[in-house]
């Protein structure tokens, strides 16, 4: 396996990567809404995005996506914010996710991250085991109230 900065050629496959990551949303909350498309998946956030592409015999079969943020509290502490990550169903248990976070991780530590930010919604049980896994501790508690 190899894991590669992903590069522009890669764009179409990190748009079905969140588009799979959607489609599994929904099934857990329907108000999970897609990125517009007009909008690139890959630079719809503020910050230095970081991607790596995971390659099996030259096979896309994973993404992360993430970016470089500057904490709200001290601005000289940067922090990364994984924003995606996806593995196809072919490759799962097989290595893949660790090997992504490893490369996000590596690569937000040499911009000088001080720590990786991540959003796990508890309702999916496949993100919360990756987590624990990948020894992410549980910081800090998000609640949500639908109007709709």
């Amino acid at each position: 396996m190899d894991i590669i900065r992903s590069r522009p050629e890669h764009n179409e496959y990190l748009s079905r990567l969140s588009n799979n990551i959607l489609a599994f949303h929904q099934t857990i909350d329907p108000l999970y809404k897609p990125v517009p498309e007009d909008i690139d998946p890959v630079d719809y956030s503020q910050g230095p995005m970081l991607g790596y592409i995971a390659l099996i015999e030259g096979k896309e079969v994973g993404g992360v996506m993430g970016k470089l943020v500057l904490s709200p509290l001290d601005r000289s502490a940067p922090y990364a914010g994984l924003q995606a990550i996806w593995v196809d169903e072919a490759y799962r248990g097989q290595g893949v996710a660790h090997a992504l976070v490893q490369a996000f991780e590596n690569a937000a530590k040499e911009r000088g991250a001080q720590h990786v930010d991540i959003h796990v919604d508890v309702r999916n049980p496949f993100a919360v085991a990756l987590w624990m896994n990948e020894q992410y501790i549980t910081y800090q508690e998000r609640r949500k109230k639908n109007l709709l």
